[in-house]
């Protein structure tokens, strides 16, 4: 690798960017050249790794590796993937995805704003009209078993 030499990456990220409480989403992460010019390392192919923090309200799963390969030709094999699992927290902070070196460096991190659904993300409470149920099956049993 030439001294000093860089690229500059465009990331292309997918995610939902409203969600809903105790379902899962896809999100996938890809990079580009931003600029396609001359290659300044020596290698064919730059490891570029992809890495999401934890939150209170969410959580990350790898599907399959989590390494991009740029190739020299400015774009890389595919994109990475993962798995992401709402809980029912409210998203009070936006998911960050962090790009690391193949060394496992950070050079680069991405906020990436996520919303709640509407209403319907909501937990539904019970209506408190029910009827009670410790009453009126005591009485059933009773009549029902004779007792």
């Amino acid at each position: 690798m030439a001294d000093g030499a860089a690229v500059q990456l465009r990331p292309i990220v997918s995610w939902p960017r409203i969600v809903r409480p105790n379902t899962s989403y896809l999100l996938t992460v890809d990079v580009e050249l931003a600029e396609p010019g001359a290659w300044p390392y020596a290698e064919e192919e730059y490891a570029v790794g992809c890495v999401f923090a934890g939150t209170l309200w969410c959580s990350t799963e790898p599907l399959g590796s989590t390494m991009l390969l740029l190739h020299r030709f400015g774009g890389t094999y595919g994109p990475v993937r993962f798995a992401l699992h709402v809980g029912y927290n409210r998203p009070a902070t936006p998911l960050v995805l962090t790009l690391l070196t193949g060394g496992g460096v950070p050079f680069h991190q991405l906020r990436l704003p996520v919303e709640r659904a509407g209403s319907a993300a909501k937990p539904k409470r019970l209506p408190t009209n029910l009827p009670r149920l410790g009453a009126d099956l005591g009485r059933w049993g009773k009549e029902r078993y004779g007792t």
